[in-house]
């Protein structure tokens, strides 16, 4: 039963993502010039569940967004920008970005 417990408790453990890492290795990465290896990254931030919080995957389509237009891959960023807009059609962020990036 203990064994079981263990196991258990090392699976949910390894479940877990800290995002906040994972932000802190993205942007170190971009620091480096890395900017393929923030990009995939970034990728690994899943869309929220209902009733999950949203805001590590916002801030991944948008950060990669920004590294798209940054590397004049437009269509990539509008693409970031729109897989955000599908789960939140009010988020203002990606409505700017992608009204800019359109004009």
């Amino acid at each position: 039963m203990a064994l079981f417990f263990l196991c258990t408790l090392a699976g949910n453990s390894l479940a877990a993502v800290d995002y906040d890492q994972l932000f802190r290795q993205s942007s170190d990465l971009m620091a480096q010039g890395d900017l393929d290896g923030a990009l995939a990254l970034l990728r690994q931030v899943p869309a929220p569940a209902a009733g999950e919080e949203a805001g590590a995957f916002v801030s991944s389509r948008m950060q990669a967004a920004r590294i798209h237009a940054s590397l004049d891959a437009t269509d990539k960023a509008i693409a970031a920008c729109q897989e955000v807009l599908r789960l939140f059609p009010d988020n203002s962020e990606a409505r700017n970005f992608l009204a800019a990036l359109k004009d």
